[in-house]
């Protein structure tokens, strides 16, 4: 069916050509319109349509009187120049939408240095094959004008059509596309006419021309850059038929070099309106990049911000669980265990809180914080972190700081903890029975001040190939040939170590032997604080840690901090709510609980409240919305318009302070929020009413 149709458009539009003349000069010459029409066709629905343009040739061949048998051949000669040019499209690979300019200057070389040659050669060898042979047919004027003609038919109404099928616009966008090239050569040749003395004269200018073909691909793109080359065709004949123009010679038209001007002009125009539409789509496409950015910047914040309050929230309660334990009478057994919690739910927030850093940049480490670490203390938090894991598999554990170690170093505490606990880690987990060994020394350089920090973690386990050893710092690798029964990890944790350390100018490395076991250590550069830190006492196995340590109190019964405070607790975790309200009640404050925003303000319609303080990522309605609802619902009554509300957040990304200033609240909290910052808090604001135009005051992150 579509080859039909091919052959009937082939036809008609031939005849067409043939037909239309201006003062006796067919136009066919300048313009075969059946060419671009045909290559269109077989570069948008294939090669297959080659049958169409045989039958349309032959017809049109036929019908203009020719003998059976040239007008056949005709015919062929046409459909073999069709099936070269789809396959050459294919093969080049180029796109029929025509939108890159690649693609437009490699469709108008096929044209005219191998579909039109090809056309010609074969056209004139069926038509005049004496002539052929008695000259060469590549300098012929017949050669010529056949060349150029159908070349200039498809270096026009092919792209035209590609774009015009391939852009799939609304009608009225591709008639405006249309219209507005003629409007602007009619009202151009216009105002050229009416500014000459002699009328027409001025119209054999070729200058006037160029920017009437220019200016609609400028202001509309392509497509009407395609047309106004189509228009140029026809007014440039017109124009040059009517008078003594540029292209007439004695009278007669030269259509070779009419047909170099069109296609020239033309070709120009249609590069201009690409590179153009090319920039405004790096534009737009910058800006829809820039929008997804933006977008996927703050579904990222969101989620951080969900996912920090979900974690932060959960380690608050165990520390404070912890942290109410420490402070009753309990064993000595009981207290090592308790404290053991409180330095792993300290080392968890620590990596949270460098994990979750918003203004760490995506894929990087976190950046690098030095400060005065304590040696000895840090190993005594090791040390409550691991015994346990290990006494549970047997396994022996041995800590020892040779004497020359300083009692403080200057390095990054979470990073350097984070690498140790994950080498005793790995220790532990291939390692099934003898001992695990954590030793601090030093490593001279040959300067009295010039020293080396080695951190060892020696272990009686399988020990390593010589090739696993620079493997096993890979990412995502894992030894195949080891057996354990723990849970397996991902093959990030040696290979995180590494980076950690080398960020902090040291080395991670491995001395390791099949079957004796492996020593990995830290080799970092001796900084030592500027300022004198008041030193701990000796390191000893015998550990006595004190609630003090972690910023915890035990509370004195003869003088209660909040004693007499009426106040509304609102918390959404049952846990943290639960130990909150412990901790709060046993520094003498009445406490009524809250799960919600709506428990909180059914809460306050029927008990006097003197603070609240309350968590702001509850369900339903949240800290903020529940905030301005005190403040609407209470403002006539001056006890609750001053009313202290104390906010809790787990998230990194905060509202601004004037959201939180609006919605009525004096001060915010960072979970997990440290017991004596709390009753630090409670008691301020219970002393001092706070200034409704004071500023907002938010505590960082522990």
């Amino acid at each position: 069916m579509q080859s039909c149709v091919l052959a009937a458009l082939y036809f008609l539009f031939g005849q067409a050509s043939f037909q239309v003349n201006v003062q006796h000069q067919v136009l066919t010459p300048v313009f075969f319109v059946p060419e671009g029409i045909a290559l269109a066709a077989v570069i948008l629905f294939g090669p297959g349509l080659w049958p169409g343009i045989v039958v349309g040739q032959s017809l049109l061949g036929l019908n203009a009187g020719l003998p059976f048998g040239i007008a056949l051949a005709l015919g062929l000669s046409n459909g073999f120049e069709g099936l070269v040019g789809a396959f050459s499209f294919g093969f080049l690979k180029l796109r029929s939408d025509l939108k890159r300019l690649t693609d437009l200057l490699w469709l108008v070389t096929l044209v005219f240095l191998v579909l039109q040659p090809l056309s010609a050669t074969l056209g004139m060898l069926v038509l005049q094959p004496g002539k052929v042979s008695t000259a060469p047919f590549f300098v012929t004027q017949a050669w010529l004008n056949w060349w150029s003609s159908n070349g200039i038919a498809q270096a026009q109404l092919t792209p035209l059509l590609l774009i015009l099928f391939s852009r799939r616009r609304a009608l009225r966008d591709n008639l405006v596309d249309a219209v507005l090239p003629a409007l602007i050569m009619v009202e151009g040749l216009s105002i050229f006419v009416l500014m000459t003395q002699d009328g027409l004269s001025l119209i054999n200018n070729l200058d006037l021309y160029r920017p009437l073909v220019v200016i609609p691909g400028l202001v509309r793109g392509r497509l009407a850059a395609c047309f106004a080359s189509l228009y140029l065709s026809i007014v440039t004949l017109w124009a040059t038929s009517i008078g003594e123009g540029p292209f007439r010679y004695s009278g007669t038209i030269n259509y070779y070099a009419l047909n170099l001007f069109v296609i020239t002009t033309g070709l120009v125009a249609m590069i201009v309106a690409t590179l153009v539409e090319q920039i405004k789509e790096s534009e737009q496409q910058a800006l829809k990049s820039g929008a997804a950015a933006r977008q996927a910047l703050t579904e990222n914040q969101n989620l951080i911000s969900r996912m920090s309050h979900e974690i932060r929230t959960p380690l608050a309660a165990i520390r404070n669980h912890a942290g109410q334990a420490m402070a009753t009478q309990v064993d000595r057994d009981d207290h090592f265990r308790y404290g053991a919690i409180l330095s792993a739910s300290q080392h968890a927030l620590d990596v949270v809180n460098d994990l979750l850093d918003p203004q760490r940049p995506q894929g990087q480490l976190a950046k690098i914080r030095l400060e005065p670490v304590a040696v000895r203390e840090m190993t005594k938090i090791l040390y409550q972190i691991m015994a346990s894991q290990f006494e549970r598999k047997g396994l022996n554990f041995l800590v020892d700081i040779d004497a020359d170690v300083p009692e403080f170093i200057l390095t990054d505490s979470m990073k350097i903890k984070q690498v140790i606990l994950n080498l005793l880690s790995n220790a532990g987990k291939f390692t099934s029975q003898g001992t695990i060994r954590l030793h601090w020394s030093l490593v001279p350089l040959g300067t009295a001040d010039a020293n080396t920090l080695r951190i060892a973690v020696e272990d009686t386990g399988p020990g390593l190939e010589a090739k696993d050893c620079v493997s096993i710092f890979l990412a995502f690798h894992r030894l195949d040939n080891v057996n354990t029964s723990d849970e397996e990890g991902t093959g990030l944790g040696l290979f995180i170590s590494r980076d950690i350390v080398q960020s902090l100018g040291g080395q991670l490395l491995v001395d390791s032997q099949k079957g004796r076991g492996s020593c990995f250590f830290i080799l970092l550069p001796l900084r030592l604080p500027e300022k004198q830190v008041s030193a701990q006492s000796g390191f000893s196995s015998d550990f006595d840690v004190s609630p003090q340590v972690f910023g915890l109190s035990s509370p004195d019964p003869e003088a209660p901090r909040l004693a007499g405070l009426r106040l509304l607790l609102a918390e959404d975790y049952h846990s943290l709510r639960h130990c909150l309200q412990e901790i709060l009640e046993s520094h003498g404050a009445t406490v009524f609980a809250a799960a919600s925003g709506e428990e909180a303000l059914a809460l306050m319609a029927i008990h006097p409240i003197e603070m609240v303080l309350m968590d702001m990522n509850m369900p339903g309605i949240g800290g903020l919305e529940t905030a301005r609802r005190i403040r609407q619902d209470h403002r006539p009554d001056h006890r609750y318009n001053q009313l202290p509300i104390i906010g809790m957040t787990g998230d990194v990304f905060l509202e601004s302070d004037r959201a939180f200033l609006e919605a009525g609240i004096n001060f915010l909290l960072i979970k997990p929020v440290d017991t004596e910052e709390l009753l630090d808090t409670l008691s301020h604001f219970r002393r001092l009413p706070p200034d409704p135009e004071s500023n907002l005051t938010r505590t960082p992150p522990v």
